[in-house]
């Protein structure tokens, strides 16, 4: 059996996986081997807070890009690396270079995103992905996480689905289908995506690894806490910002994937319940996809298609509460707005329309 790595080994380990000289995936071999889920697991049981001996830079980053773009190592490893030092950070003051923190930060997050082959298969959309994020780093330029996390779904082939309550609580039960409780999901549900296909009895939130895909909300709640939050604006710019809570990662899941929600860079995890203030360049998507597709029922709930601060889609619905009904037909169009071929939610097939990219008529001279 393994020594045990104590506190002093431990932090050598982590900066040599930070180097690239300790493969990620070998070191979360280590931490599971020891009963941890994950390194982040064992360094916030192990290692003190304050970690600014451990230093994280952009050039780390780029080497580890570049030796993917160079096939030294596999996409797993280069998001199983991204993933843990995204987690690490949450728990553990590290040190970044000047003015750098927030770039990193985001990097490391839409790397553990793009690189999940079991939630998106790898393809040309994860190469200029990739691509987007090393270019980012090299300009010094600020990493739009909320862009990738809005186009990450579009065409993807099957995507394996599930509404998202407490844990081991499936739609079926909130939605009075036989369960306990038997209760409605009341005003909002959140959706998530699963990287595996969806068993009924398994735990979300433990036994898959996932993000959330879309959020979906009734209109009145929806306009409720917009206007609170407004209001709460209106407040603060009169008198002035108060302190902020540090983001801590026990509240949204292991994996830095699960985000938009959770994630500083652009949450892939959303917090139930909270949805951000209004934004000037918000845009509704219905008006174009009812012209691309007027057979498909907007009529039914009046939806509006959305995009957070942070990425993540929320349809809002006009109906009292949202139910097993108003799931599925939010399932329905954000299949319909990313082109999403095949859905099952809840291991139950979702019947999907599928809109194909228009060609671009040529101009004659």
């Amino acid at each position: 059996m393994a020594e045990r790595l104590d506190e002093r080994n431990l932090l050598r380990e982590l900066a040599r996986m930070v180097r690239g000289d300790l493969p990620a995936l070998e070191l979360r071999q280590m931490a599971e081997g020891e009963g941890y889920g994950c390194v982040a697991e064992m360094c916030e049981a192990r290692l003190p807070e304050d970690l600014r001996r451990l230093r994280i830079g952009a050039a780390d980053l780029l080497a580890r890009i570049d030796a993917w773009r160079r096939g030294r190592v596999e996409l797993r490893e280069l998001c199983a690396w991204a993933d843990e030092l995204y987690n690490v950070s949450f728990n553990h003051r590290i040190t970044y270079e000047r003015h750098g923190e927030d770039r990193i930060t985001s990097a490391l997050s839409a790397l553990s995103l793009i690189g999940n082959e079991g939630l998106f298969p790898a393809g040309p959309k994860t190469a200029r992905g990739v691509e987007y994020v090393r270019s980012c780093l090299q300009r010094r330029r600020e990493i739009e996480v909320s862009t990738i996390f809005a186009r990450i779904f579009l065409d993807l082939e099957r995507a394996h689905l599930a509404c998202k309550g407490e844990p081991g609580e499936a739609l079926g039960e909130r939605a009075g289908g036989g369960g306990a409780g038997g209760r409605e999901l009341d005003r909002w549900a959140d959706v998530v995506l699963l990287d595996a296909p969806y068993e009924a009895g398994r735990d979300v939130y433990a036994d898959y690894d996932w993000m959330v895909a879309f959020t979906v909300t009734t209109a009145s709640l929806y306009d409720e806490e917009r206007a609170r939050d407004a209001a709460g604006l209106a407040v603060e710019a009169a008198e002035g910002p108060g302190p902020r809570p540090a983001p801590d990662a026990r509240d949204g899941g292991a994996s830095a994937a699960e985000g938009a929600a959770t994630p500083a860079a652009g949450a892939a995890l959303r917090f139930p319940g909270r949805i951000p203030p209004p934004r000037a360049d918000e845009v509704d998507r219905v008006p174009l996809l009812r012209r691309l597709c007027p057979n498909f029922s907007f009529d039914r709930y009046r939806p509006r298609y959305l995009n957070d601060q942070d990425g993540i889609a929320e349809i809002v619905l006009d109906a009292e509460r949202i139910g097993r009904d108003e799931v599925r037909y939010a399932t329905r169009l954000f299949c319909l707005a990313n082109r999403i071929r095949v859905c099952r939610l809840d291991g139950e097939p979702v019947k999907t329309l599928v809109l194909r990219p228009v060609p671009r008529r040529r101009e004659t001279v």
